[in-house]
């Protein structure tokens, strides 16, 4: 499905090794092509009309995710997607799901309860907020994994293979485009 639908809304929260949050930054994504299931994310074509396309920010993307370990709830779909994206504007990256992390799967590990973001937050008593918002899920993932590297001071060595791939991997030398970025606080 990656190949098929669009990235509309995109965040990245920047945590440091202990899940502490150090940066973030959204934007909407304008596809250049119908926006579809409003219903769920709540973004409609106007939302989007003056935001920058994927293009128009992918060089910064690249530049916070390069020596970074990509960390979110169900890895594997967001980094199909986000790899789609990457690949369809001609500069592929080194985004696979064997180097991430999920913490959809990391959390059979650490909590008992259900698989979804909204259930594996509940148990660890964090407030999504705005669920199905790019950067309400970006930061419930973050504090999840923040959750999880309290709860076990060996996770960052279970997974020190990837941390060391994720910090040596090449990137393409996108350029940076200098656009204004469209939150949703802004679209409203």
């Amino acid at each position: 499905t990656s190949h098929h639908h669009r990235i509309l809304e995109i965040a990245i929260v920047l945590v440091d090794k202990s899940g502490k949050e150090i940066e973030t930054w959204s934007t909407l994504v304008n596809p250049k092509r119908d926006v579809s299931a409003t219903e769920i994310h709540g973004i409609t074509a106007s939302d989007i009309f003056a935001a920058p396309s994927f293009e128009d920010v992918a060089g910064e993307i690249a530049s916070l995710l390069k020596g970074n370990v990509p960390v979110s709830h169900n890895y594997r779909f967001d980094s199909g997607f986000l790899s789609a994206e990457f690949t369809r504007i001609g500069w592929p990256v080194p985004l696979r799901s064997s180097l991430g992390l999920c913490t959809m799967n990391l959390a059979g590990n650490y909590l008992n309860c259900g698989r979804s973001l909204a259930a594996c937050c509940e148990m660890i008593g964090y407030s999504i907020g705005n669920a199905h918002s790019a950067l309400a899920d970006a930061k419930a993932a973050a504090r999840l994994l923040k959750h999880f590297l309290q709860q076990d001071s060996a996770l960052t060595a279970t997974w020190s293979e990837v941390i060391e791939i994720a910090e040596t991997q090449q990137w393409p030398e996108i350029p940076n485009r200098s656009v204004s970025l469209v939150t949703r606080s802004h679209a409203a």
